[in-house]
Parts: C-alpha cells; structure tokens; sequence
C-alpha cells in the first residue's frame, strides 16, 4: 500500500494506471425530450491494483451519463457517481 501511495500521488504515473479503453458497461438507457441517461457500472480501477482494499460495496461503481440533445458550442455532460451500492 505504501508503495501504491507513491505512485498514486504523483498526477503523470497516475494517468497510466487505467488504460484508455478501460470497460464500462451501459445497464440502461432512457431516452428523454432534452437528453438520455444511460444508467451503467464499471468494476474500480483500485480493485485491480490493490486487491481486496475496498469494501465489497464499492468494487462496481455505479454512475448516470446524462447527455443533451442539443447544445450550443461544446457538448455538455453530467456524470452522476452513486455513493454506495446500497441505494439501488
């Protein structure tokens, strides 16, 4: 763990610890009048690189990707990360 504090702590080793085509996997998609929202999990990063360190709960993180459907100049986006597991 130590060791991983060294790394982690340093910005430019952290960029690489997850590759850019790391899993994620959409559950849900809901298509709204102004956007869509893909409910999805992906399995953290951390669980791979120091096995057994976060509570069970917390290996699958789970998020909402709502996106516009229309926008003015860049592409608006709102990543909304669930705390726990246990709300769902």
């Amino acid at each position: 763990i130590f060791e991983f504090r060294k790394i982690i702590g340093d910005r430019e080793k952290c960029k690489s610890l997850v590759p850019k085509d790391y899993p994620v996997y959409i559950n849900k998609t809901e298509e709204h009048a102004d956007c869509q929202i893909h409910d999805g999990f992906f399995i953290s990063p951390l669980e791979h690189l120091v096995p057994g360190i976060l509570p069970p709960e917390a290996v699958k993180a789970r998020f909402q990707f709502i996106v516009p459907k229309r926008w003015q100049k860049n592409r608006p986006v709102c990543i909304h990360l669930a705390g726990t597991g246990d709300h769902v």
